[in-house]
């Protein structure tokens, strides 16, 4: 029960650090079109 409890939060750490680091992506590029 600890272990899977662990898996899944680690999983959604994992996602939310991906969407996040997408979201850093196009921040920066539309940064250099509107510069």
């Amino acid at each position: 029960m600890g272990c899977l409890l662990n898996n899944e939060l680690l999983t959604v750490f994992d996602m939310t650090l991906t969407i996040s680091w997408e979201n850093q992506i196009f921040a920066l590029i539309f940064a250099l079109l509107f510069l």
